[in-house]
């Protein structure tokens, strides 16, 4: 935004005045419009999320099938180019997921391969730091989004 102003930078002097070196009215135009593009994302995320759950599930259910007749599926020609020949190798297993968490929320479950991890792969894990780096550098995402969500709404 302007002026080192951010999501959370009170728009207030301290005596309850709108501040006068910033354009305010633009700066919430601005904030309301990053909120509805997260809302939209977060929307838009959890509608690919739910039919890729769906796609899945079809194709468990219809292993010997090769393709899923789901009126609402896209079939998406690719480039011979751009689809790998291979899955990139695991470099770690999970062994336990606590339930309610963040991993069993995803679906993640004992004995499943991690072959990629946010921006972390077996090239660069660099023993499972990078993994815990990726963690903590999204730590209460969320839970921030949730929060502007709320505000926006009231």
């Amino acid at each position: 935004m302007q002026h080192g102003v951010d999501m959370n930078t009170s728009l207030l002097t301290r005596d309850g005045f709108p501040r006068a070196d910033i354009d305010v009215a633009q700066i919430r135009t601005t904030r309301a419009r990053i909120i509805h593009l997260r809302n939209d994302w977060k929307d838009l995320m959890a509608l690919i999320e739910k039919r890729l759950h769906e796609h899945f599930a079809s194709l468990e259910d219809n292993d010997d099938d090769t393709t899923v007749n789901d009126p609402t599926s896209v079939n998406v020609a690719l480039p011979q180019d751009s689809v790998p020949d291979t899955p990139d190798p695991a470099f770690a297993k999970v062994n336990t997921v606590v339930e309610n968490s963040p991993a069993a929320t995803a679906g993640l479950k004992p004995g499943d391969l991690i072959r990629n991890f946010g921006y972390v792969n077996r090239e660069n894990h660099d023993g499972l730091r990078k993994v815990a780096e990726c963690v903590q550098g999204n730590e209460g995402f969320l839970e921030q989004m949730e929060e502007e969500e709320v505000t926006h709404r009231n």
